[in-house]
């Protein structure tokens, strides 16, 4: 979704050499995504006809600034393959995110890091929030009293929340750094809960017990434990002018 604001003005430059202004109402709109609206704008000119008749040079200002976001998709190999995110884009920027390490190795790399590059091509650009969230996969049960839950993901959160203002034509923005994946347990009883956590693999005897891998191994779904896909979300707004010469009709 998007939500845009358009603000027109007529500017016009009198005999005396005088530029003026008149500001029209603002336009507040909502597209979803592929939708295209039409409508008008109007400009009240109030008791200027005359002075604007007169005039030596007219023109139509129309502003627009919107917000929306972008988003990208990372995968974080385990151990080994082909790392790729998807680039995104609009008119106005387009955002590349890298992962460094990738692949990972369970072994040596305790965290990875999430950067971004942003390339800007309209006017004004703002990022307001950026945030990262893997793909996680689980199992639930209940036992009685007791619930357990194994979770393939990331047990922390990548927040960035601060408004970046984006000045060059291309900007590199480091968001921020993760631990490494692994297998989360929660196990709930009542209004209590304990968590263990496992290295991301089925091969060592505590991890051989979970009831993730057992089902992993039986419907052959083991490739989840090389790669865990990554959500990143990148909130902004931008603004454009758009300027038109007017000529009166004789």
């Amino acid at each position: 979704m998007t939500n845009a604001r358009i603000c027109p003005s007529l500017s016009y430059t009198t005999q005396q050499g005088e530029i003026k202004v008149i500001n029209g109402e603002c336009q507040e709109i909502i597209l979803s995504p592929n939708e295209e609206k039409i409508g008008d704008i109007n400009i009240s000119l109030l008791d200027k006809k005359e002075e604007i008749k007169n005039s030596t040079k007219i023109f139509a200002v129309i502003n627009i600034t919107y917000s929306s976001s972008l988003r990208g998709l990372c995968d974080l190999y385990i151990e080994s393959g082909y790392p790729s995110c998807t680039v995104s884009r609009n008119t106005e920027m387009k955002i590349a995110p890298t992962l460094s390490p990738n692949p990972i190795k369970l072994e040596r790399d305790d965290s990875f890091s999430i950067d971004l590059e942003v390339y800007r091509y309209g006017e004004d650009l703002i990022i307001h929030k950026i945030e990262a969230k893997p793909l996680e996969t689980k199992v639930i049960r209940r036992l009685r009293d007791k619930k357990i839950e194994e979770i393939i993901t990331i047990d922390s959160k990548c927040n960035l929340e601060k408004e970046i203002v984006i000045r060059k034509p291309q900007d590199s923005l480091r968001v921020c750094t993760l631990p490494q994946p692994k297998i989360k347990v929660k196990e709930e009883i009542g209004n209590n809960a304990t968590f263990q956590y496992f290295q991301l693999n089925c091969e060592s005897e505590a991890s051989k017990k979970l009831k993730l891998c057992e089902i992993l191994e039986k419907e052959k779904r083991t490739e989840v434990l090389k790669k865990l896909p990554i959500l990143l979300n990148v909130s902004f707004s931008t603004s454009k002018s758009y300027s038109y010469r007017l000529f009166l009709s004789p």
